[in-house]
């Protein structure tokens, strides 16, 4: 059976046989990174040339969002976000709460509904050359798209499921308890008592782009540790945001449903709230300075953020020890754009006793299209196996294409017996390499195969890719990749985290070994990587440890400030020539620069 999987505002992937075979990112072959959402064009086409199908081949199209609940399912649902949630935990009272124009809801009922969509599907496959008889097109709840994707992705037997973002249809927040393939829900949160809503609300407040700086928000949020026993914002976000035994409680009417005079991301009641209890913390707008740096970095707002943070983590560990407990499992799979949080993911383990923990790399919407297709798949009684290798999944190219895009732009490169050998060689003697070998990664962090890379020890090294080659603020932290074997070395109750999405406690080693990998408040969102799954990272790792004294190497995503992480030989030449990198490895091709 094949299944086109469909996130209609970002991916697509195809299932085939048992499993997930071809998956990528729009924004990878577009070139815009997290624009507005737009049909993944360029990611199915590329899907059904990967997999050389037409699309009569095709079974079913899976999309990843119920629309056969719209319009009027829905829209009783935003008819009751007026009402108060009596008797649920989740809720507080929105019947104060202005509805605002009628027009944007009518238009997003409208546009949703499942005859648009098909419609929209229909036109797009047309524009793309795809010709024939339209496969059945199946709508998935969106949250059990993103369910799906985690619980099949784990390879685990018997798990509980948690998602968490910004809203599905109708729910905001999931639990699942999973027995072999078979989803039984535990609770869930009605939409507007969304922390994902939560979380975008306070990062638009701070002047960052919601629904794309949600992880600067996060790594600001770590400046305020070390004023955190008199920071004032921990009590009054306590007041929007309430943990209790069984989950939390939200004031919704901060973030939807009031008069938006600021951004469209919070209401007007929220600037009331934060510039009653302190005057001078006015709403930031897009890159504002003061006194020649950015105005978020000002102690007040970096403790708001710091507030905010603090009560996102006590909210997703109340829910986990409740879904532990309602499921009986100490196994926890994770999903939803909230999980993007791998400061929150960390604190988890601990507060919840889990045994084990699995957060997707495209833990995003951008998966849910594997989930959905997954969904379809165990609808139609297929065998459902985890994938074998990420690295396998996106779009890669042989030496000869490398070889012509090389020729295209003039370069000459060289062929070592052994590039890792080449490479190891460089970052030991304190060069940046922007290292591309297999498939695209999914997901947003780099992982290996699209990554820039450097030695950690080197004394200011996090400043000079900041400054010199990301072009990104001076402030923010850069993640380590290290060998699975090292890990007990580098952080504190060490894990496998292959997808490097679950924060630790760095050891006192690595905080002095190399202090540029460690964030301010002393976590490392660390990457492990084993032999038997990443073989070609695993011994450039093993190969520059034997160099520089540990297996460990400052590891980033190989793209610009603004820019997606690079997909084609094209786009990483590019990359390489306009930034300070000084070796690129294509593959087994190794490129330098004049004079090196």
């Amino acid at each position: 059976m094949i299944i086109l999987g469909l996130d209609i505002g970002s991916s697509a992937c195809l299932f085939r046989g048992s499993t997930i075979v071809a998956f990528c990112q729009e924004e990878r072959l577009s070139g815009l990174k997290k624009r507005a959402p737009m049909f993944p064009q360029l990611a199915v086409r590329w899907c059904f040339q990967q997999e050389r199908i037409t699309l009569a081949d095709v079974d079913a199209i899976a999309v990843s969002w119920d629309c056969e609940k719209y319009p009027f399912r829905i829209m009783g649902k935003l008819l009751n976000m007026r009402r108060s949630s009596a008797g649920s935990s989740a809720g507080t009272d929105l019947s104060s709460v202005r509805t605002g124009n009628v027009m944007p809801a009518l238009e997003y009922l409208i546009g949703n509904s499942a005859s648009t969509v098909r419609r929209m599907i229909r036109d797009n496959l047309r524009l793309i050359g795809l010709q024939g008889p339209i496969p059945e097109i199946v709508f998935v709840d969106h949250h059990l798209s993103h369910a799906r994707q985690a619980y099949h992705l784990s390879g685990l037997t018997h798990a509980a499921v948690l998602v968490a973002d910004g809203s599905g249809e109708e729910h905001c927040v999931s639990g699942y308890r999973v027995d072999e393939g078979s989803f039984r829900k535990v609770f869930g949160y009605d939409i507007p008592y969304s922390l994902g809503w939560y979380y975008r609300a306070f990062t638009a407040y701070l002047g960052f782009y919601p629904d794309r700086d949600e992880g600067k928000f996060m790594g600001l949020a770590a400046f305020g540790s070390e004023r955190a026993d008199r920071n004032p914002w921990i009590e009054r976000i306590g007041r929007i945001l309430e943990s209790t035994a069984e989950g939390y409680r939200l004031d919704a009417r901060y973030f939807k449903g009031g008069s938006h005079e600021f951004n469209p991301r919070y209401t007007s009641a929220l600037v009331d709230f934060v510039t009653r209890c302190e005057p001078g913390l006015r709403p930031l707008s897009l890159g504002e300075n003061h006194d020649g740096r950015s105005a978020y970095l000002s102690a007040s707002y970096v403790d708001l953020a710091y507030a905010v943070q603090h009560h996102l983590e006590l909210a997703l560990q109340s829910l986990t020890r409740r879904l532990v407990k309602e499921t009986g499992t100490d196994r926890l799979c994770c999903a939803g754009g909230v999980f993007m949080n791998c400061k929150a993911n960390g604190s988890l383990i601990e507060a919840a006793g889990l045994k084990e923990l699995y957060v997707p790399p495209a833990t995003s919407d951008e998966g849910a299209c594997m989930g959905a297709a997954f969904d379809v798949a165990a609808r139609s009684g297929c065998r459902i196996e985890a994938i074998r290798s990420y690295a396998e999944l996106g779009p890669r190219f042989s030496n000869d294409e490398v070889r012509a895009a090389l020729d295209s732009c003039g370069i000459t490169g060289e062929a070592p017996s052994d590039p890792t050998e080449a490479a190891a060689r460089a970052l030991a003697q304190g060069k940046t390499v922007g290292w591309f070998r297999g498939g695209v990664e999914p997901g947003a962090r780099a992982l290996g195969n699209r990554s820039i890379l450097a030695n950690p020890a080197i004394s200011g090294i996090k400043s000079h890719i900041n400054s010199r080659i990301k072009y990104r603020e001076m402030w923010r932290p850069y993640c380590p990749s290290m060998t699975a074997e090292f890990a007990p070395e580098a952080m504190e109750g060490p894990r496998h985290i292959p997808f490097m999405n679950i924060a630790r406690r760095a050891t006192q080693r690595i905080m002095s070994d190399a202090p540029d990998i460690v964030h301010v408040d002393g976590s490392l969102r660390a990457q492990t990587v084993s032999a038997a799954e990443r073989p070609d990272f695993h011994a450039l790792l093993a190969r520059t440890g034997k160099e520089i004294g540990m297996p460990v190497l400052l590891n980033t995503s190989f793209n610009v400030r603004g820019k997606p992480i690079v997909c084609t030989p094209l786009d990483a030449v590019a990359t390489f020539y306009s930034t300070r990198l000084d070796l690129l490895v294509l593959e087994d091709i190794v490129v330098r620069k004049n004079g090196d």
